[in-house]
């Protein structure tokens, strides 16, 4: 190989590794590999028996709309698909290895697929292969141009194992941001605060409740330098809990109620320490949690849920949702500009249809129902 190949070739690896980390340089990088091969297109797709048709990855110079046909059709006839289904995972084949050209010209497939995408010649490899998956990479040219031979084999075969690595790498990676988008998505739905601090006490994580809390400037701001109190009594009990957290760890922590200027009932801040993991190249650690509840916030469930879920009128709905922050049926009544009798009628209805039979129990079975962060006056509107 000549120094100007192996430059290429490095470079080839540079853009696949790059692939690895940001799913987005899969097509820039798709485009240099077709190039390197001379190649017309290229595809990469995964297959899985889970899924009722390919998914491509990435393509180049395919027709998505012919390739859209593949996937609810043509792939079910593919010679080359079968053929793939039945070789190792990192080995490189050609498609004359499959059927001659005779063979393949007298194909559905070829008949009424490969001469409108234009594609007669390929060649390819099971860059990942196990019993449910396939992830392919393939090489495609028209059918008048000379077909691939063992040049291009050499060249897949040398980088079928770093394109392997960028995928299992790309994996991990896609995996692990999934989990972290759905646990964040999660905590964003409590209807309390939660905080993941550092092992300098900053903040790695809020959730859209503590930020909600903290904007409202009633008691705590979030610094630059983590969770804060505003008078500086509650501040440094508030400090010597998370710093007693995060230097000593299991067992340490504590829970603080935070007065507020406003006159509303004090926070209450519980601070537990997080296991400590040694993870090669983190630069921030999650070294404590802190969830921080409010009384004055009230977690209801949507009218519309509540009428689904017991076959609820919209007035009966709105009424439970008002006895579920705990007040008593006048003082729900008259958030509704609802007469006492008519409540207690509504009350009696809901007993029933919920198959409780006091106010007490009633609000215990609306506080096990997923709640949504908010006052039953936002609900309402």
């Amino acid at each position: 190989m000549t120094m100007e190949a192996e430059h290429s070739l490095l470079e080839l690896i540079d853009d696949i590794y790059a692939a690895a980390v940001d799913p987005e340089h899969w097509g820039p990088t798709l485009n240099r590999l077709a190039t390197a091969m001379n190649a017309n297109s290229s595809a990469f797709y995964h297959k899985s028996a889970l899924l009722p048709a390919p998914k491509f990855f990435g393509t180049v110079n395919l027709d998505p709309d012919l390739m859209a046909e593949y996937g609810a059709y043509y792939h079910r006839i593919d010679p080359w698909e079968s053929f793939n289904e039945e070789t190792p995972e990192g080995s490189v084949h050609l498609t004359q290895e499959v059927m001659s050209d005779r063979e393949m010209e007298k194909t559905e497939f070829y008949y009424d697929f490969l001469r409108r995408v234009k594609v007669f010649s390929a060649f390819g490899s099971n860059i990942v292969k196990s019993e449910s998956d396939i992830m392919y990479l393939g090489f495609q040219r028209p059918q008048n141009n000379e077909k691939f031979g063992e040049r291009e084999a050499a060249i897949l075969r040398k980088l079928s194992p770093h394109i392997q690595r960028a995928v299992q790498i790309g994996i991990r990676l896609g995996e692990r941001d999934l989990r972290r988008a759905a646990t964040a998505e999660a905590l964003n739905t409590a209807p309390y605060g939660v905080l993941l601090l550092g092992e300098m006490g900053q903040v790695v994580f809020a959730n859209r409740t503590i930020e909600t809390l903290v904007n409202d400037g009633d008691g705590m701001v979030l610094a630059p330098t983590g969770l804060r109190c505003e008078r500086q009594s509650d501040d440094r009990r508030l400090q010597q809990v998370i710093g007693g957290a995060i230097a000593k760890g299991l067992g340490a922590g504590g829970v603080i109620a935070v007065p507020r200027r406003s006159g509303k009932k004090p926070y209450t801040v519980t601070v537990a320490p997080l296991a400590k993991r040694d993870v090669l190249f983190a630069l921030i650690r999650p070294a404590a949690i802190v969830f921080i509840a409010d009384p004055e916030y009230h977690a209801v469930t949507p009218a519309d849920a509540l009428q689904r879920l017991y076959h609820l009128t919209g007035r009966e709905a709105e009424l439970a949702m008002w006895l579920a922050t705990g007040i008593s049926l006048d003082a729900a009544a008259d958030h509704l500009l609802m007469a006492k009798e008519t409540a207690r009628r509504h009350l009696k209805r809901l007993f029933r249809k919920t198959d409780t039979r006091r106010q007490a129990e009633l609000v215990r079975l609306l506080a096990t129902l997923p709640p949504v962060v908010g006052s039953a006056e936002q609900a309402t509107k």
